[in-house]
């Protein structure tokens, strides 16, 4: 169910798009991280492996890692926050979504992760702001 695009929503209580861990992401990764050394290319692919079997408090571990390394990490910032909010921790998420919107203001993705935030904290107003 992951490994939906954003055109495909699926929706569970609580639960935020899938679409985040595609194929397509994976290869994005791989392309955007190509100037990075091969050992934080494991890493972020280990952390990518473990966000795909739902171990997401490895996976927080790991991309954690690599964002201490390559702090403008794209993936790693764009998939933290994911990490928070499949482990419930929104108030994390919601904060760090709001950074990864400052970074990436074209990019719709953390403006709906906020938006799952709030529904999440039942701010629904402010969910449907998002």
């Amino acid at each position: 169910a992951r490994q939906e695009i954003i055109e495909k929503l699926s929706f569970n209580e609580y639960s935020a798009p899938n679409y985040l861990t595609d194929a397509s992401l994976k290869q994005q990764t791989l392309a955007s991280n190509s100037g990075i050394k091969s050992s934080s290319n494991r890493v972020l692919d280990f952390a990518l492996q473990q966000f795909n079997q739902n171990r997401f408090e490895v996976a927080e571990f790991y991309l954690k890692k690599v964002l201490v390394k390559f702090p403008s990490n794209p993936t790693a910032m764009k998939l933290l926050p994911w990490a928070y909010f499949y482990q419930k921790q929104y108030d994390k998420a919601l904060t760090t979504f709001k950074r990864t919107k400052a970074l990436y203001r074209k990019n719709p993705e953390p403006s709906i992760g906020m938006g799952w935030c709030y529904f999440a904290l039942r701010r629904y107003q402010r969910a449907i702001e998002q």
